[in-house]
């Protein structure tokens, strides 16, 4: 690995370990108003999600506009919902990248990986001299063999950086090691060990995160559609209301089933639908059965004769 893949390596890094997006804020303050949702009101996820959250926070600078109007003529429409239309989308696109990242390893996991196995080869290096000069007890590191994977990565980084930390007042002036890279190794460890330890409960974990999209997803739409019959009623005679705040459903794009989800396929359409006749089997009309015949027909004579019919006067 060159200097310029290091660098782009250790920028992902950076930002993996920094504070978390505005969508993972969101998400983690919306989880009380996801768990309130009662079952049978969840909605399922019927739409491309990530087309739905970028309609949604395209119209919220529009509908924010008509905000003063909507409190003024329609005092019915709960303001403070609206308020947390874009939340809600935030929200929601946090928990469709949860869902499809779900036992997956994410180019994210494989920088962390890369990043740790450098960091761990600096501290091993540095760990070995000071064992040498008498500074660190050698059997504290002797379990450190460097081999490759994500768990062996972030056992040894923790190993290291724990025993270094422990020692750092007699080693910090004897080493090239940093107290911010100790730090860093822990954080490394931490993130690597929580994926690896996600990876064991991969159904549960996925049927998890499914419910709270589906939630998420309910939480968004309902107040859109809010918004949209706000607006609707608002701009009834110009007549512009769809283009203010367009419905989700119009050219619809259908999310894929959930067993078909894939980290690399955030957005996906319906198939082209097929012709009626092509969906069902063709039925065959059952034959009419022609009119039974009797075997011997009986001729009446004219009425008064002998012959005639009893019943015809």
């Amino acid at each position: 690995m060159n200097s310029v893949e290091i660098s782009r390596t250790a920028a992902l890094v950076d930002t993996i370990l920094a504070d978390r997006t505005e969508s993972a804020v969101a998400y983690d303050q919306l989880l009380g108003e996801y768990r309130a949702i009662s079952a049978p009101l969840v909605r399922a996820v019927n739409i491309d999600v990530t087309s739905a959250v970028t309609h949604v926070l395209a119209a919220v600078p529009r509908l924010i506009e008509f905000r003063a109007q909507i409190s003024r003529d329609l005092p019915t429409v709960n303001l403070p919902y609206l308020d947390k239309l874009s939340a809600y989308a935030s929200g929601l696109q946090e928990a469709h990248v949860r869902y499809i990242t779900v036992g997956r390893s994410p180019d994210a996991v494989r920088a962390l990986a890369t990043q740790g196995d450098l960091l761990r080869t600096i501290l091993r290096t540095d760990g070995a001299a000071l064992v040498r000069r008498g500074l660190l007890d050698g059997a504290t590191l002797e379990h450190c063999h460097g081999f490759n994977g994500y768990n062996n990565i972030a056992t040894d980084l923790s190993s290291l950086a724990t025993v270094m930390m422990a020692n750092w007042t007699a080693i910090e002036s004897k080493c090239g090691v940093k107290l911010e890279e100790l730090r860093r190794a822990k954080a490394i460890a931490e993130a690597l060990l929580t994926f690896v330890a996600a990876r064991e409960r991969v159904p549960e974990l996925k049927a998890a995160a499914l419910d709270m999209r589906a939630r998420a997803f309910t939480l968004m739409v309902e107040c859109y559609e809010e918004a949209r019959r706000a607006i609707t009623f608002l701009r009834w005679h110009e007549g512009d209301a769809e283009q203010i705040a367009p419905s989700l459903y119009a050219g619809r794009h259908h999310a894929v089933p959930e067993d078909a989800a894939t980290a690399d396929d955030a957005t996906t359409t319906e198939p082209t639908a097929q012709p009626a006749a092509a969906q069902a089997p063709a039925v065959a009309t059952p034959a009419v059965p022609e009119p039974a015949v009797p075997a011997k027909t009986r001729v009446y004579g004219p009425p008064g004769s002998p012959n005639s019919n009893p019943f015809m006067q």
